[in-house]
């Protein structure tokens, strides 16, 4: 979202000021004049700051993990100073013994203290991850525009009478609504010294873009033609990085199909003049990605497995096996601490300009933080000085719960902009297999495999068709019939792949050994013209095709995790082929 500022208060819910009263309601069709009086006086005030504002009136929220509770915000503001959650209450208010209530009427109280409301408000919009504390300064005030409050007599034991704008300020023609607001942010900011920090020129605007991206969903993408998706995916994610581009710290957090890789070949390119590295824990991945900068002569940048580049940096030790550390990242971890203190302790070390980690999530324990911290920087403070790019999704996250992965996301998170995509962009019918794949991600933990398949193809999604095989001859029957189909060119071959569950050698073997039949390897990712290629799904991680076949032997045990991951390969449509439990072992 670019925006252009051509006034101090920028609206995101703009209402006609002169006809507030018929927009502005109660349920009951009653006007609410305490919103409708602060709403023309935050307008006037900000309007003549000398601060650009923006401005959000009756703020609607989904929060909580499945988005089931909403929160309602009367006013938001945003400037360089930073956030405020207001809380308006009209009428007349009191407050005794600390309890406010409604003092016309029946006297009717008040469930929280509009003050706690607010600060309420506040940590929701922090702990779901809409308002980022390390990229903007939140504060919280409240306005009874109608109750003439003395906050010197009636809230000393609160201590919060500075963040109350009652009657005496909304009447008077001295104190502006936005100066009030800056009064508030100057004094908690000074309580706070360490998170006290103003935003930068530019920077507003990516913290809106943020925020945005949070609260309003992006439009329906109802394009059917494969390269209009794919152009239309490029815009949207370059827009994305544009307003990110004058921060060097960048955490994207992204489900599949999101356009990552697009916003990281832009990252490459605006420093290519410089010397940086790119890394997942994934050989496929990264042979991919090292292909496809190399067409677009992005040679600058150097691409490795995470494993391979930590040999690389300390070629005489002899590292243990890819696997020794997918189990154990300690092992990794020690001696990555013992090598980064050698290396900056050497005269020779030189830094890399930046850093891209894809599929972080991967190596989060094993090693991303140190990673950054010491190779952006010759003083080992890379999180805070270096740039760096960081992709990932906690969700794909092997173990997720075990390794703790949301921690170690939050923690790197706190050095950058944190920015989420939101949606998958592929195709429009692959919606129905990323709904189905995120029924995977919600379901309980002590749901069977089975179970979730059985649910899969009860719903009998059009995008998803789902086969049983009694045995392997008859499966490996069905796969030649697709073979014949791309032999007499009804399909194209580069648009198909095979993936077979990561923990069965023998299946995998068994399909290898069919004609035309190729596994894709890191020394030769290239699709052919000829070759149906074949992998596992792990090894397929972070890359995507047209139309997948999944191959699963004995779906009481594939690891619902990995389920996930195969389905989310899939960007037109999926075929998932199922061997009968008690023939899995028969091959013959």
């Amino acid at each position: 979202m670019g925006i252009i500022v051509i006034m101090p208060i920028i609206s995101h819910d703009y209402k006609n000021l002169n006809n507030l009263e018929t927009i502005i309601k109660h349920n009951d069709g009653a006007p609410l004049y305490g919103e409708i009086e602060m709403y023309r006086r935050i307008w006037k005030d900000c309007e003549k700051s000398n601060l650009i504002w923006h401005f959000w009136h009756d703020l609607r929220l989904p929060i909580g993990n499945n988005k089931q509770s909403e929160i309602q915000i009367d006013f938001f503001l945003v400037c360089e100073k930073g956030a405020l959650v207001v809380e308006v209450k009209g009428g007349n208010v009191g407050i005794q013994n600390g309890q406010f209530f409604f003092t016309k009427g029946d006297g009717m109280t008040m469930d929280r203290s509009p003050f706690q409301q607010a600060e309420d408000y506040k940590y929701a919009l922090l702990n779901n991850k809409i308002i980022n504390s390390n990229q903007i300064f939140i504060d919280t005030v409240c306005a009874f525009p109608h109750t003439k409050m003395a906050h010197t007599n009636h809230l000393p034991k609160l201590d919060l009478g500075y963040k109350l704008w009652s009657a005496y300020q909304q009447e008077s023609q001295t104190e502006s609504f936005s100066d009030f607001c800056l009064s508030v942010l100057a004094i908690d900011k000074e309580k706070k010294h360490w998170l006290a920090v103003d935003l930068k020129a530019g920077e507003v605007e990516i913290a809106i873009h943020h925020l945005v991206a949070n609260i309003r969903p992006d439009f329906n993408y109802t394009e059917t033609s494969y390269q209009s998706i794919i152009v239309w995916l490029n815009i949207q994610n370059l827009d994305t990085f544009r307003s990110l581009e004058k921060n060097n710290r960048i955490i994207i957090e992204g489900g599949p199909g999101t356009g990552k890789t697009t916003i990281a070949k832009a990252f490459v390119r605006r420093y290519k003049s410089l010397k940086g590295v790119y890394l997942c824990w994934n050989n496929l991945l990264a042979a991919t990605i090292r292909n496809q900068l190399l067409k677009v002569g992005l040679e600058n940048c150097e691409v490795f497995q995470f494993i391979s580049f930590i040999s690389k940096l300390d070629p005489e030790h002899k590292y243990v096996t890819y696997d020794d550390f997918q189990e154990d990242s300690s092992l990794l971890l020690q001696r990555m601490k013992h090598l980064f203190s050698k290396l900056r302790d050497s005269e020779e070390y030189i830094p890399y300009d930046y850093i891209i980690i894809d599929e972080a999530q991967d190596i989060f324990d094993k090693g991303a933080a140190e990673v950054l911290n010491s190779l952006t920087s010759i003083n080992g403070n890379g999180l805070v000085t270096g740039r760096y790019l960081v992709f990932f999704d906690t969700e794909q996250g092997y173990r997720k719960d075990i390794r703790e992965l949301d921690s170690y996301a939050e923690d790197i998170s706190r050095f950058g902009t944190h920015f989420i995509l939101n949606e998958n962009k592929r195709v429009p019918n692959n919606k129905q297999i990323v709904d189905e794949a995120n029924k995977i991600l919600d379901s309980d933990d002590d749901t069977q495999t089975s179970t979730i398949i059985d649910a899969i193809e009860e719903r009998n999604d059009p995008a998803i068709t789902i086969h049983h095989f009694q045995g392997s001859n008859e499966l490996v029957k069905h796969i030649k019939i697709l073979l014949n189909d791309l032999k007499d060119g009804k399909k194209k071959w580069t648009e198909y792949i095979i993936l077979t569950d990561s923990h069965n050698k023998q299946l995998f073997e068994r399909l290898s050994d069919i004609e035309l039949i190729k596994e894709l390897k890191p020394d030769n990712v290239r699709f052919e013209e000829d070759r149906l290629c074949l992998t596992t799904i792990l090894s397929y991680k972070g890359l995507e095709t047209k139309h997948v076949v999944l191959v699963l032997n004995n779906r009481e045990e594939i690891d619902k995790f990995e389920l996930y991951v195969g389905m989310t390969r899939a960007m037109f449509d999926l075929e998932i082929l199922l061997l009968d439990k008690n023939t899995s072992k028969n091959w013959k």
